[in-house]
């Protein structure tokens, strides 16, 4: 009598999990990381906006400006203070009327968000799949892969040196490292699960 030979799947387990996921699929789509409408700096300027120009690069053109500029005088040897360098209204006592050249502002690309996804793509996947391992609700395994996705991209920012900012930059910001003013940002980086639409 011949031997058997047989090879079994239990797939328990799967159908178990599909079972649990399944009301949660109807609802929860996924998950995205990132700069989102309506988080903006204290001059207006968009942060989804200045993370697309740095990402990407970009050419601005500046029309010709009619500016005052400010400057600290020395009455007594007719030098400037600070070395000449602008200082604000109210602590000036000396005040010219310039022209500013129209003129083009170059920004390189700095993909930040690009290095993160190309480097960390498959550890998201893994964070994914040890959330929904524990047996965690969707909408937990997705938040978990969100925290993941901003850890990696705040990394990312602060692993970004080339291409060091341009001199004039460096003698406002004090600093070559590019990507990082005020850390705004980076404190701005944020995560949102993403719903289907019900309506």
């Amino acid at each position: 009598m011949a031997g058997k030979f047989d090879v079994k799947v239990d797939l328990k387990g799967v159908q178990k999990l599909c079972a649990r996921f399944k009301k949660e699929l109807s609802t929860v789509k996924g998950v995205k990381a990132g700069y989102f409408e309506g988080d903006a700096y204290p001059n207006g300027l968009e942060v989804a906006k200045n993370a697309l120009i740095q990402e990407y690069g970009a050419k601005i053109h500046v029309p010709e400006q009619h500016r005052t500029i400010y400057r600290s005088l020395n009455e007594k040897n007719g030098q400037f203070n600070r070395n000449g360098r602008f200082v604000q209204k109210k602590k000036s006592n000396f005040a010219q009327d310039v022209v500013i050249p129209a003129h083009d502002v170059v920004i390189p690309p700095r993909p930040f968000m690009r290095n993160a996804v190309q480097k960390d793509e498959a550890t998201w996947a893994k964070v994914l799949q040890d959330s929904m391992e524990k047996g965690l609700s969707l909408r937990k395994c997705m938040k978990n892969v969100g925290v993941a996705m901003q850890t990696s991209i705040a990394k990312s920012i602060d692993e970004i040196q080339d291409p060091p900012n341009a001199p004039s930059t460096v003698r406002k910001k004090g600093s070559a490292k590019p990507l990082v003013d005020t850390g705004y940002l980076k404190k701005s980086i944020a995560y949102e699960v993403i719903k289907y639409d019900t309506h």
